[in-house]
């Protein structure tokens, strides 16, 4: 499971923020239900072990952001504050078939620490989430992979374009310019990204208005857009073939800016077909889940107060129920299909929850809110003594033979028949 390290003041400043005292007992009580679990403690530092389930919470804001409702009660925010920006990206139409999936946007203000250690500090964690994210979200950046640029260095609008081989530009951490050839045989990111971009006779490039390189997706970044303790606008890119492996990245990244007192601003993209989008989107998604299901993997109905209640800790909106007539079946899967008569808890949950793939994640959502300890107790309705199966001896004998013989006998974890 992958690990991340919190200062216990940054964890205090990001609470107080909203009037939470910082509780590391109720932390170490309560987290393990929320997908992490505390893995050492000590006066400065802590170090928690995140599950591979929850992605939302690999660096120390959005963690914040997620236990504030979840250990004190306050009222969720499933939606992203974001505010209409005039920065443009144009997306050329061959990238189509390099990296289809172009996504931009804009935090601008973020306060990165006072001294040059807390400095040092924020872009440390930055770039720490950003590659948890590429192993997470971006399966080793083939689906997904992100760019964090210096805003006050680069002039937009900015353009995504093909281009051949033979362009060269600084990368980061270099004064010398190289070609992209160079680059992918030469470089130490590029050695280990060239499989992405293999038998591909471009590449893709986003330039600002001055023709300025700003990044290489999804290899590197340009060296003149790095990000330095002078910088407090930040501009974000994300390309990869995944549409929402990418959204979840690029709204990650932006609240974690958020968390620090950062103003998301919205890019205006015109993507590869000419389609028109400003991203972040600020809106949550619209989950759907019937009553039938949720009662019957919980055993036991809970009313509207208990669900809402359950489902804020877990940083969504409960949006209330409706009869199968009013609704339609186009958002609920299979597994929760609506059959007549049947009631539709409709819950509002943050699109940066890439976790959440089908109504049963949300049944276990309302069910980590509302309290495992809650949900009562039952007997068997059917006799279950177990006898050996017929087949148990031989199976046994078999077993200890090819062991003697001198195999290794490896017996998984048995979930159903």
């Amino acid at each position: 499971m992958p690990t991340i390290s919190i200062e216990q003041k940054l964890l205090r400043q990001l609470l107080s923020r909203y009037g939470i005292e910082h509780d590391i007992e109720k932390m170490a009580h309560e987290l393990p239900l929320l997908g992490t679990d505390i893995d050492t403690c000590d006066e400065k530092t802590l170090d928690i072990e995140i599950f591979p389930d929850r992605p939302d919470l690999l660096s120390g804001e959005t963690l914040a952001k997620a236990i504030r409702p979840f250990l004190y009660g306050a009222k969720s925010e499933p939606e992203l504050d974001v505010k209409t920006g005039p920065v443009k990206m144009t997306v050329d139409s061959e990238l189509e078939h390099i990296r289809p999936v172009i996504l931009g946007a804009i935090v601008r203000s973020v306060e990165t620490g006072k001294s040059a250690e807390e400095k040092d500090e924020f872009i440390k964690a930055l770039m720490d989430h950003q590659e948890k994210l590429h192993f997470a979200l971006g399966r080793g950046r083939r689906r997904a992979s992100i760019g964090v640029h210096d805003l006050s260095k680069i002039s937009p609008p900015f353009h995504v374009k093909a281009m051949p081989s033979s362009t060269s530009f600084s990368p980061l951490a270099s004064a010398e310019e190289m070609t992209l050839d160079q680059i992918l045989t030469s470089h130490p990111k590029g050695i280990d990204y060239a499989h992405l971009l293999k038998d591909m006779n471009a590449y893709p490039i986003i330039f600002d208005s001055n023709n300025q390189v700003l990044s290489f997706p999804p290899i590197i970044n340009g060296n003149q857009t790095t990000v330095s303790h002078s910088t407090r606008d930040f501009f974000i890119d994300v390309t990869g073939w995944d549409r929402r492996a990418c959204e979840s990245s690029l709204m990650l990244i932006a609240l974690q800016l958020a968390e620090r007192g950062g103003r998301i601003e919205s890019v205006e993209v015109t993507g590869f077909d000419g389609s028109v989008e400003h991203l972040p989107q600020s809106t949550p998604l619209e989950h759907q889940v019937t009553e039938r299901l949720l009662d019957g993997l919980l055993g036991r109905s809970l009313n509207d107060d208990e669900i809402s209640a359950a489902i804020n800790r877990m940083g969504g909106r409960y949006l209330g129920r409706n009869k199968a007539s009013e609704t339609t079946n186009s958002a609920v899967t299979k597994m929760s299909d609506i059959i007549e008569g049947d009631t539709v808890l409709r819950f509002a949950m943050p699109r940066w929850r890439f976790d959440i793939l089908h109504p049963v994640d949300l049944v276990e959502d309302v069910a980590i809110g509302h309290g495992y300890e809650d949900l009562g107790t039952d007997v068997p309705k059917a006799p279950l003594t177990s006898i050996p199966r017929s087949d148990n001896h031989i199976r046994r004998r078999l077993r200890e033979s090819l062991q003697g013989l001198g195999l290794m006998q490896i017996q998984s974890l048995t979930l159903s028949n």
